[in-house]
């Protein structure tokens, strides 16, 4: 899906994931388009890159822990927020401008031709950007 013609992907202050499969390439049903900011692992069930997660083992309430794999930008948009994590545990004082701007600057080539954001998040080089911002 073209993330610029959705919420919230077309929304002002919002940091854009895509996904993209084992080899760097993105996955097919990855959000695409100029409002992507960066990509992130998402899995691609063709290829058998699947993500390791967890999921509800009960109809309402969780029973017990359990874990599933998946694909999706869902499991994409939780790396990157893992990263903004850290990079804020190293400085506090990162405003949100700062964050994205670290995450676009630190990422990694995606194999992609278009539509995948400034590149693959890398999480040691977000964070070693935040602590010297």
């Amino acid at each position: 899906m073209d993330a610029s013609r959705s919420t919230p992907g077309n929304c002002r202050g919002v940091v854009v994931v895509g996904a993209t499969g084992q080899t760097g390439s993105q996955s097919y049903f990855s959000n695409y388009g100029s409002t992507v900011d960066v990509s992130a692992p998402g899995g691609d069930d063709r290829t058998g890159d699947l993500i390791l997660s967890t999921v509800n083992s009960g109809r309402r309430t969780p029973q017990s822990p359990a874990y599933g794999y998946m694909e999706g930008t869902s499991q994409a948009a939780p790396h990157v927020a893992a990263i903004a994590a850290l990079m804020l545990s190293t400085n506090p004082n990162l405003t949100p401008s700062q964050i994205e701007s670290i995450l676009k600057q630190s990422v990694n080539p995606a194999h992609c031709t278009s539509g995948c954001g400034a590149g693959i998040v890398d999480a040691r080089k977000a964070v070693e950007a935040a602590r010297y911002a």
